[in-house]
């Protein structure tokens, strides 16, 4: 039997239109996705360049600067390709780590920061014992200033976080402050308090004993 495909997706389509599933765009629309798509396709352009115009020269063992396709940029001591030793790594969007590297990733002693990244929001700090990236181990985490939305809105201050953590969370002893006053001191887990600790709330009431998964139990 033979089959026409185009006439079964054209009525396929009929089908969905009239179903409401599917509908005609308007030109905005069309130019809106024609812009989006040239964006992308010159963002890929230039990731193309610049990883060809980087990595020409760049050392496969021994110090020097390395570009990946999608814009990071390596620089330090490299083993194999990759960052292994001392190291920084920059984010395409303002981000910025930098210590002791294994396999392109922070190991051991290390900071992620952000002065005024548009992409990551704002102004933050993660400083301490890092493994594969994450925070693991005594360190700190200050949000200095974070934006309310992605890559607009107003800039507000943030919290500051300190202890142990292990996966990038708090788990252990450690303690979390926020600019207007609450502060939670203790034992964490995932990020909550979770066994002995205390809380003083915004307007001044403290819970001190035992939590639960962040709830005050008593």
């Amino acid at each position: 039997m033979n089959v026409n495909l185009s006439s079964v997706l054209s009525s396929g389509f009929s089908h969905l239109k009239q179903a409401g599933i599917l509908r005609s765009f308007t030109s905005t629309e069309k130019m809106v996705a024609f812009i989006a798509a040239a964006a992308f396709g010159l963002y890929m352009v230039y990731c193309t360049c610049r990883y060809f115009y980087y990595n020409a020269k760049a050392p496969v063992d021994g110090v020097g600067k390395r570009v990946d396709f999608f814009g990071l940029v390596y620089e330090g001591e490299f083993k194999n390709g990759r960052l292994n030793g001392k190291g920084k790594k920059e984010y395409l969007f303002g981000a910025i780590a930098e210590g002791n590297f294994v396999e392109n990733q922070l190991n051991g002693q290390g900071k992620k920061f952000a002065n005024n990244s548009i992409w990551f929001g704002g102004r933050w700090l993660e400083e301490g014992e890092f493994k594969n990236d994450e925070l693991d181990g005594q360190g700190k985490r200050n949000y200095g200033e974070i934006k309310k939305y992605l890559f607009f809105g107003d800039i507000v201050p943030g919290q500051s976080w300190e202890g142990d953590f292990k996966n990038g969370r708090l788990n252990g002893h450690g303690k979390r402050t926020w600019p207007q006053g609450k502060i939670e001191e203790g034992e964490f887990e995932q990020n909550e308090l979770h066994g002995q600790g205390k809380r003083t709330k915004f307007n001044g009431t403290v819970q001190e004993g035992t939590f639960r998964h962040g709830f005050f139990v008593g």
